[in-house]
C-alpha cells in the first residue's frame, strides 16, 4: 500500500482525499512535522508528500514552507520523497525541488496527480526535495529571538550587532524558508520550528 503523507490544517481535504483515493491502494496520512515522517512505519508501497500552501492565507502557507525547509533538513540524503506543492505560489518551487499544482485543482484532478506521482516515484517526472539552504548562526539566533517576540533593539544589543544586522539576518532568514515578509514570519511560533 502506498503511503501520501499530507501537510494540511484543512480537514475537508483531507476527508476529500480519502474519499478520492478510497479505491486505491493509497493510504492519506496527516502530518504536521517532518519527523512524524520519519517515524511513521514504511510499507511495502511507495511514499509521496502532499503539501497545501493555500496564496491567501499568509500564515498557513508559512507553515507550509517552513514545513519543507524542515523536511529537508531532517530527512537528509537517505530519505528524498517526491513532494507536491499544491499551492499558487510559485517562487520557492525550485529552491525546493516539489512538483507544483494548482490550489484550486478539481478533485479529478488532484487525484490523477497523486495517482500519476506515484507511479514515477523514483523516476525524473516528480524530483526529489533539493538541498535547502542553511541558515547562518546570526540568523538562527535572529530568527529565536523574531520567535521568541524580543524588539530588534533588545535583538541587536542581546547579540551584540547594529540593528541593520538584525534587519539585514532577518531578511536572510525570510529569503531562505521562503515566506513573503516579515509580518508572516512572525506569525509563526516556535512550535513550528521544533
Amino acid at each position: 500500500m502506498h503511503q501520501l503523507f499530507v501537510v494540511s490544517g484543512c480537514s475537508y481535504m483531507l476527508t476529500g482525499l480519502r474519499e478520492a483515493l478510497a479505491d486505491e491502494p493509497v493510504q492519506v496520512v496527516p502530518v504536521k512535522t517532518p519527523e512524524e515522517i520519519l517515524q511513521y512505519p514504511s510499507r511495502r508501497g511507495k511514499r509521496v508528500i502532499l503539501v497545501f500552501a493555500p496564496k491567501r492565507e499568509p500564515v498557513a502557507a508559512a507553515r507550509s514552507m517552513v514545513f519543507l525547509w524542515r523536511w529537508v533538513k531532517a530527512a537528509g540524503k537517505g530519505n528524498r520523497l517526491p513532494v507536491l506543492l499544491m499551492s499558487d505560489i510559485r517562487q520557492y518551487l525550485s529552491l525546493y525541488g516539489a512538483c507544483s499544482l494548482a490550489e484550486h485543482l478539481p478533485v479529478s484532478g488532484l487525484r490523477a496527480a497523486v495517482l500519476d506521482a506515484f507511479q514515477r516515484t523514483g523516476n525524473a517526472g516528480v524530483p526529489a526535495v533539493k538541498v535547502s539552504p542553511s541558515l547562518s548562526k546570526r540568523q538562527y539566533q535572529v530568527l529565536l529571538a523574531t520567535l521568541a517576540g524580543v524588539s530588534v533593539p533588545d535583538t541587536a544589543r542581546m547579540l551584540d550587532i547594529s540593528e541593520s544586522m538584525v534587519f539585514s539576518a532577518r531578511s536572510g532568514v525570510i529569503d531562505k524558508l521562503g515566506l513573503r515578509n516579515r509580518v508572516v514570519l512572525m506569525s509563526l511560533s516556535l512550535k513550528d520550528f521544533i
